[in-house]
């Protein structure tokens, strides 16, 4: 199923139903500076652990995500339902994915209202992109804070997905999954 998948035209293909060549473009501007942040997906992890209750430590992620440009923030301990079995792109096609986590942080980004009531144009496309890119951003950034305080973490950022977002999402009190399973 995954290779028939793949043979359909691309999301951003100029043979897609709703291509639009500057949407198109500024969607890809935005995908293409997500990739180069795979590289903080793992760091260095500080030795020395700072010790802060749940509380604290929720507060301060939850306060330094808002910093960041989150809208909400949710936090819920991991359940093996929220975790792909394979990883799904790229050279790690088909590897086993090794849950280790104990909590997720889930986080929304609003999305311009204009282009969310465009739908199904293209402008929608973009301003996702648009959102993909801030999240990645924002996600780095708060694992670059929790390994500042000793503690491994790992965000999962567009095309490096392990977990299934919306149901972590769901489980941090983000919101309810719909009819099209998101």
């Amino acid at each position: 199923m995954d290779n028939a998948f793949r043979r359909e035209p691309g999301l951003l293909s100029p043979k897609s139903s709703y291509y639009h060549k500057e949407a198109f473009k500024k969607a890809n501007e935005s995908f293409s500076k997500i990739e180069p942040l795979y590289q903080y997906i793992d760091g260095n992890i500080n030795p020395r652990k700072t010790f802060l209750t749940s509380k604290e430590f929720s507060n301060l992620i939850k306060s330094r995500a808002r910093e960041l440009g989150a809208l909400d923030i949710g936090i819920t301990e991991t359940r093996s339902h929220h975790f792909y079995s394979h990883k799904g792109r790229r050279n790690e096609y088909g590897n086993k994915i090794y849950n280790h986590q104990r909590f997720a942080i889930a986080f929304t980004a609003e999305m311009s209202h204009e282009m969310v009531m465009a739908v199904p144009q293209a402008s929608i496309v973009a301003e996702s992109a648009k959102k993909y890119l801030n999240s990645a951003v924002i996600a780095t950034q708060i694992a670059e804070l929790i390994r500042t305080l000793g503690y491994e973490v790992r965000p999962h950022i567009d095309g490096n997905y392990q977990v299934i977002c919306a149901l972590v999402a769901r489980d941090a009190g983000l919101g309810e999954i719909g009819r099209m399973g998101i």
